[in-house]
């Protein structure tokens, strides 16, 4: 079983926090830092799920995004932030395609969020090589909970990205 805190509240958020030993995700919402919604958790509640070898999944859900003004540069935005927050292996992009968003229609926004990205972190001054690794931290982050959840089932011990 993966433990999603995507829905939770602040205290049902800490409840996990304090009840749980396996990695736990937070599937489908952004960062309050960079957008006050009730359901985005802190930088705070990020690096606790980081610590815990769990995966923070970006959504593109626009009220998610930006209260008045979510536009696809303002999620680039969101997911370099928690890339930077607690690096790209705790996070993922994690879609809702049930008509949540004005801002993606379909799958084939992939080519362009990986596109901005690479954009984003090798404008933010590391070398190419660096955020490539990062890129596909972030995107093998993503392939691994789709694919396979051994690392969940065995722990916290092995984190969501083990190697084994």
């Amino acid at each position: 079983m993966i433990v999603d805190v995507a829905h939770l509240s602040d205290a049902g958020y800490r409840d996990v926090l304090d009840t749980v030993t396996a990695p736990i995700i937070n599937s489908h919402t952004t960062c309050a830092t960079l957008c006050d919604h009730p359901r985005n958790p802190s930088d705070e509640q990020i690096k606790q799920l980081a610590e815990r070898g769990g995966v923070k999944g970006m959504t593109f859900v626009s009220r998610f995004v930006d209260a008045t003004h979510p536009t696809f540069d303002r999620f680039i935005d969101l997911i370099d932030h928690a890339a930077q927050l607690v690096g790209p292996r705790h996070v993922a992009i994690f879609f809702d395609f049930d008509g949540g968003s004005t801002l993606v229609k379909d799958a084939d926004v992939f080519p362009s969020i990986t596109s901005a990205l690479l954009d984003s972190w090798l404008l933010g001054g590391r070398s190419s090589s660096h955020r490539w690794r990062e890129l596909h931290a972030c995107v093998r982050t993503g392939l691994a909970l789709l694919t396979d959840a051994r690392p969940i089932r065995n722990g916290p011990q092995s984190g969501l990205m083990s190697n084994s």
